[in-house]
């Protein structure tokens, strides 16, 4: 009895672990006991970490004089984005599942997503993990494409094989992701596994659209203001 309850309360690290070696396990637990504490936990220890990243980088420009504090606005900024997009997201493709004759719960929803943006969030980390292994160890000779110069976003190619490897980690994770998605998807959902990778396609495509539309809105919006000025 004992060893069904302790089974019972690992349940969380299964599902965590799962879905990194054992996917279809994993998609179980979360279809039959919705698990999603460990994972957020998880996700944000990730945030925490690129946080600090990033703040020893910018202190390391500075001469070691960027206070402490700074430390928490990026941090904060992270958790507020992800807590607005992830109700978004668990949403959109619930809707979507049952549109497609999906039976499942919303918290079903909830645990899967969570545990999928642990993947998207793993993947930022190690892309700029990269990129500081990157700018640590610069190309000889100056950059390859002298006077092509890109914001912190896309920082600038010092290598190739480091732009290789850095693109290839981006369209790694997605593709795992959306991968992990779908068919999580279909498990929770009780749906077909080409359909469930379907429903993940199909959010992509409106998650993208989503966010072009409202680049546009927000360029139109700017622009009005500049000439109101």
């Amino acid at each position: 009895m004992s060893a069904d309850v302790d089974a019972g309360r690992l349940l969380w690290l299964r599902a965590l672990v799962g879905i990194f070696a054992g996917p279809r396990r994993a998609f179980e637990i979360i279809r039959d006991h919705q698990p999603w504490m460990g994972a957020l936990v998880a996700m944000f220890a990730i945030l925490v970490v690129r946080a600090y990243l990033s703040h020893q980088e910018l202190a390391g420009a500075l001469g070691g004089r960027e206070p402490v504090g700074v430390l928490y606005e990026p941090i904060l900024l992270n958790v507020a984005a992800v807590l607005i997009q992830l109700p978004i997201d668990v949403l959109v493709v619930w809707r979507l599942s049952l549109a497609f004759g999906g039976k499942a719960r919303l918290l079903q929803f909830f645990s899967l997503i969570v545990h999928v943006y642990l993947i998207i969030r793993l993947g930022r980390l190690v892309r700029h993990l990269l990129w500081r292994v990157r700018e640590a160890y610069p190309a000889e000779g100056g950059d390859l494409w002298p006077g092509f110069e890109l914001d912190r976003l896309i920082p600038a190619f010092n290598t190739i094989f480091g732009a290789l490897f850095e693109g290839l980690a981006r369209f790694s994770f997605s593709i795992w992701a959306l991968i992990l998605l779908g068919l999580g998807t279909a498990a929770v959902a009780r749906l077909p596994r080409r359909m469930g990778l379907g429903i993940a396609g199909i959010y992509v495509a409106f998650m993208a659209a989503l966010a072009e539309g409202f680049e546009g809105v927000t360029a139109v919006m700017v622009e009005s203001v500049r000439r109101t000025i």
